[in-house]
């Protein structure tokens, strides 16, 4: 059945993995941590991005933007400020966005920043 097939696939992937982090002698910590960062990664069902959708190039250029547009605003939303301007002038929020604003997918587990580290970057979970 398609099950037992991803379920295989999944873990040959882990063995994969296993192998390559026992010949690069990781060490026991950084092994561990990589593995509970996958298996979390493996149990939440990740979001799709647009890249991630085959069928989205198909769409016309001003649909495309449309959706963008749609996404950023409910992105944004939450944020006071952004929000507003979202609500205000949609297409010169995401004109400004585009310019200024890259995606960034992380992981569970990730660091973003350090403790005392000048910040350089505004992030929007």
């Amino acid at each position: 059945t398609q099950y037992r097939m991803q379920l295989a696939e999944k873990m040959r992937k882990l063995r994969q993995l296993h192998d390559f982090l026992a010949q690069e002698r990781s060490g026991k910590l950084l092994t561990r941590a990589i593995n509970v960062q996958i298996k979390n990664v493996l149990q939440h069902r990740q979001r799709l991005r647009a890249d991630q959708v085959e069928l989205l190039p198909l769409v016309s250029s001003s649909l495309r933007n449309a959706l963008n547009i749609q996404m950023t605003r409910m992105q944004l939303a939450p944020h006071p400020f952004l929000g507003a301007w979202a609500h205000i002038d949609s297409a010169c929020l995401v004109s400004f966005l585009h310019d200024t604003m890259t995606d960034m997918h992380i992981s569970v587990g990730d660091a973003l920043f350090f403790e005392d580290e000048p910040g350089t970057s505004m992030f929007f979970v």
